[in-house]
């Protein structure tokens, strides 16, 4: 649905429901009565709609950092809005298998199915995972399903079947037939193409950072990295660690590990050290580089892929703005290292500095945060 058409459908449905019979409308949908507002369930969250004004709120603080699209709002209002009462068998069909279905299958494939399989095709069982976070259930048809309940009167049943010699990868969303008293076949295409893209977001935010996807991987960014002058040395690294266990921002930050930054640059994980905000963590003091066994040269190691996450296009202007705040501290923090190295050369320890050294790289790595 275009914007335009989006935002007409949404002003439309919000005065419908102004001037709506709230008891109707929670008997028929399941919603409840909070005085004069409702509370709605919608992908295992509740939602407070507080009327006369339509503003949308989620009911516990666990829940503020869920955010409603205006998508979802007016699924929600359509929900809530609906009086069909079309006699069914209360049995789970396809969306062809609605009525006039079959018109509309493709767009709906587009906007739900196929991105469903996109997100788990390497991996049907991933599925389970994140249905479960939404509330839903495991079941036991094809290569891998789930129940969801989506709205107290909509549930949904997803089946996922991999690819084999006989038959492509496939994902079906069935709904019982009973949906067409709630939404309309409009309403549902949009609601199979809110679930994929739940399902995506889910997936990247819960992935593992250390999984390696092979398809993203560059086989050619060590090369690069190490065509550059100071960087030459860095495919000499066998991981020992001795750069990681004698870095002071490592003390502080436990997610800056110069072997892990390395070993990611081995792999071929471009996008991932390249956008990674613990680049520009390095205040370039040099203590890996004096002990490293292999010559590594990690911190012109660091200073290379700097330039390249610039020339990229990985550096905002507004991180590009913090870098530059970022080494005017490097220096100072330089300036106090060199100070108090010499002073304990005179025997002059000052037993405050440690502190003030922490205290500056705490401040440094929580501009970048």
């Amino acid at each position: 649905m275009e914007a335009g058409s989006l935002t007409k459908a949404f002003e439309k449905a919000e005065n419908l429901l102004r001037n709506a019979n709230l008891d109707e409308v929670c008997k028929h949908s399941g919603a409840s009565r909070s005085e004069n507002n409702i509370i709605i369930r919608y992908f295992n969250n509740d939602f407070l709609i507080l009327l006369p004004d339509v503003v949308f709120k989620t009911v516990y603080e666990t829940s503020d950092n869920i955010v409603l699209t205006t998508v979802d709002k007016l699924l929600i209002l359509h929900y809530l809005l609906s009086n069909g009462e079309e006699k069914t068998n209360g049995d789970f069909v396809g969306y062809k298998d609605l009525p006039g279905g079959m018109f509309y299958y493709s767009t709906y494939f587009k906007q739900g199915p196929n991105r469903i399989i996109k997100c788990f095709e390497d991996n049907p069982k991933g599925l389970y995972d994140i249905s479960l976070s939404l509330g839903g259930e495991k079941l036991n048809y094809g290569d891998a399903s789930v129940c969801l309940k989506i709205f107290p009167n909509i549930e949904i049943r997803i089946v996922l079947y991999r690819e084999d010699v006989e038959f492509p990868k496939e994902a079906y969303i069935l709904y019982k037939d009973d949906i067409i008293n709630y939404l309309n076949l409009k309403d549902i295409s949009m609601l199979s193409g809110e679930i994929a893209g739940r399902f995506s977001r889910m997936k990247r935010e819960t992935k593992n950072e250390n999984e390696i996807e092979l398809h993203s991987l560059d086989k050619n960014f060590k090369y690069e990295i190490a065509s550059r002058p100071g960087a030459g040395y860095f495919t000499r690294c066998f991981s020992c660690g001795t750069c990681t266990a004698s870095c002071p921002v490592s003390e502080i930050d436990e997610n800056f590990n110069p072997r892990m930054f390395i070993r990611r640059c081995l792999l071929g994980q471009r996008e991932l050290v390249l956008s990674s905000k613990e680049l520009w963590f390095c205040v370039q003091c040099y203590t890996c580089y004096a002990r490293c066994p292999q010559d590594v040269r990690f911190t012109d190691v660091m200073a290379v892929l700097r330039d390249m996450a610039v020339e990229e296009g990985y550096i905002s202007s507004t991180m590009m703005e913090k870098a530059k705040k970022i080494e005017k501290m490097i220096q100072n923090l330089r300036h106090s290292i060199t100070e108090y190295t010499w002073m304990n050369i005179k025997g002059k320890k000052d037993n405050d500095m440690p502190g003030k050294l922490v205290s500056e790289f705490e401040k440094m790595i929580k501009e970048l945060g």
